[in-house]
């Protein structure tokens, strides 16, 4: 899909030829631990081969806890250029842990894309696609604008939440909330952070609660 004008430039379908790994390792007997569901990454190229051309390149960036990662590939999966940005987790009181939505997770992306697509040699001219992964599960308010009202709330490593999770498993049951999720309620939670925002009145003019992850 051209973004900008919203044209469909091709598609492609490919059967995975291990399909979901869940069993065995391919080509070994190797059996793999319960609830475990693997992928072979090179169905991932296959399936690119089959509308990118082999002249473009795709931009892959991560935005960890501690630093953001970029890199230019060719859909073949060979390495042309990458960078790392250093970053800060802010612990403003003990089991807060937070981040500047706009100065880290959105200016490291800019900033990545400007370090890789400098012109020397690759621009942005040469990129097929683009996809951005995140540290999460977060938790950012928005406004209806699509401004963050404050910084993100990080994952499991904010903890201010405690108090919201045990009220949630005695409200609703422990059982109740596994059914539902097919997890425990822990601090990786987003919905206990939401109702702490709720029990502490810290809504203000919020329209949108975001919750950063993937973006292809």
């Amino acid at each position: 899909m051209d973004v900008a004008i919203g044209r469909k430039v091709g598609n492609a379908v490919y059967r995975y030829a291990d399909g979901v790994i869940d069993e065995h390792l391919p080509g070994t007997s190797i059996k793999l631990e319960p609830d475990t569901a693997l992928q072979n990454t090179n169905d991932y190229i296959e399936t690119l081969k089959g509308w990118i051309e082999m002249s473009q390149l795709l931009l892959g960036i991560d935005v960890g806890t501690y630093s953001s990662k970029g890199v230019l590939v060719e859909p073949t999966g060979k390495v042309l250029k990458s960078c790392v940005i250093d970053h800060q987790m802010e612990i403003p009181k003990p089991g807060w842990a937070e981040q500047d939505a706009d100065e880290v997770w959105w200016g490291d992306v800019v900033n990545i894309c400007n370090m890789i697509l400098d012109g020397s040699p690759y621009s942005g001219d040469d990129i097929a696609s683009v996809a951005v992964s995140a540290i999460g599960p977060c938790m950012l308010p928005l406004d209806d604008q699509g401004h963050p009202l404050r910084k993100g709330i990080l994952y499991g490593v904010d903890t201010r939440a405690s108090a919201e999770i045990a009220y949630l498993n005695q409200k609703l049951g422990e059982d109740t909330n596994f059914q539902f999720s097919g997890m425990a309620l822990s601090s990786q939670a987003v919905g206990p952070k939401i109702l702490w925002k709720i029990m502490n009145r810290r809504f203000g003019d919020m329209s949108i609660m975001l919750q950063p992850r993937v973006a292809t």
